[in-house]
């Protein structure tokens, strides 16, 4: 907006996180290239140009900061706001808000004086990690303030998040930033953006189902996320490393240590998943 330059003070106690996300050159998508945290004490700057957002580390958290903003040296009109025509980016609907006022996520109508649609996609994060904390600061108003703002609901924001057909977007992603044959990250930047964002929408995910008046049926029970974990890890850890290990241990270890046969070995296996090992084994 009008600000050319700024600074945000953390007063504390609590810790923040900040996020700075900029439009690619080329492909002019959206992404998040910064994610870290800071506590009292510390001082953020804020560059014009460059879109960032403050938020608790933790939602149990409470924090003060002082925002500072000037205008250029050489702005020669009078200003009513130094935060004047102020931009917020809404990456769900792919829309521009403009206020005069405070930059928060779900504004009141009477405090925005514009919308205006947003060509820009974002990436997989990018668009999970703001979308759910938009849904998180839905799910904290009140309904008195939830009927005064123009955003989406926070079922309808999760349905967009978690779309079946995002899919593709999340494996296009994290191909970006694992090496194929490895496995292995190869930004460990990109990688720790992309946990992120997972872990934050994961604790919007059960929020929003809590909400509603079906969230036990929409809650997953612990043995289907066993057999989700098992499916994705497990099963394919069995053959390139848990057969050789288990074998390893009976052979190397168990018959050589004790001089007895495997015949003779009992086990005692305490787990809490679909008992893929103790099959195995």
């Amino acid at each position: 907006g009008t600000a050319q330059a700024g600074a945000v003070k953390i007063l504390g106690p609590g810790r923040v996180q900040s996020r700075t996300v900029q439009a690619d050159d080329v492909t002019g998508m959206l992404k998040t290239t910064s994610l870290t945290t800071h506590g009292a004490g510390e001082v953020l700057e804020v560059r014009h140009g460059a879109m960032h957002a403050v938020g608790m580390k933790q939602p149990s958290d409470h924090c003060f900061s002082l925002h500072v903003y000037a205008l250029s040296s050489d702005t020669k009109e009078s200003q009513q706001s130094v935060t004047g025509g102020a931009r917020i980016l809404d990456v769900v609907t792919q829309t521009t808000i403009h206020t005069d006022g405070g930059v928060f996520h779900a504004l009141p109508a009477d405090d925005v004086y514009g919308l205006t649609t947003t060509p820009s996609t974002a990436d997989f994060p990018t668009m999970l990690r703001d979308g759910s904390e938009l849904c998180a600061r839905i799910l904290a108003m009140s309904p008195e303030s939830r009927a005064k703002t123009l955003s989406l609901s926070a079922p309808d924001i999760a349905k967009v998040l978690f779309a079946p057909g995002r899919r593709e977007e999340f494996w296009r992603d994290v191909e970006r930033i694992v090496d194929p044959n490895t496995g292995h990250a190869t930004d460990s930047v990109q990688w720790r953006i992309m946990c992120d964002s997972l872990r934050e929408a994961a604790n919007v995910q059960v929020a929003t189902a809590s909400g509603s008046e079906s969230s036990q049926e929409q809650r997953d029970s612990w043995q289907d996320y066993a057999r989700m974990y098992d499916a994705l890890i497990g099963t394919p850890c069995i053959d390139s490393f848990m057969r050789g290990y288990i074998c390893h241990f009976f052979d190397q270890v168990w018959c050589k240590e004790s001089g007895r046969s495997v015949q003779d070995c009992t086990l005692l296996s305490v787990g809490c998943g679909t008992a893929a090992v103790e099959r195995l084994m």
